[in-house]
């Protein structure tokens, strides 16, 4: 991925009141599909997520595990991606995930 879509790709994702985490190249040992290129996590930071989530879902019917996958899933396709969730099966290891990238890793470490 260049720099420039690198750059392109984490300002839809902070559009969206979302945080980009950072990206890494798959390997086979990550138990995704073999036509995986890259992962890019996702995550939140400061209160624009939560503020877009309150504003946006239905009380009655919503959770954040609803409303992210609703945000993101029509993120993901409309850059003709697709997504995988901590919340579900089959668990992939986000944590590991992080530890790969430099900025996440730090921040792991500490807590």
């Amino acid at each position: 991925m260049t720099g420039t879509r690198q750059g392109e790709l984490y300002a839809r994702i902070v559009a969206e009141s979302l945080t980009p985490l950072g990206r890494f190249a798959p390997v086979p040992q990550d138990g995704l599909p073999e036509d995986a290129k890259s992962v890019v996590l996702i995550g939140n930071a400061g209160p624009a997520m939560f503020q877009r989530f309150v504003r946006e879902r239905d009380p009655g019917r919503d959770s954040l595990d609803d409303w992210t996958r609703e945000t993101v899933d029509c993120l993901a396709r409309a850059l003709g991606a697709s997504a995988i969730y901590p919340f579900d099966a089959p668990a992939y290891p986000f944590l590991r995930w992080a530890e790969r990238i430099p900025a996440t890793a730090a921040w792991i470490r500490r807590v």
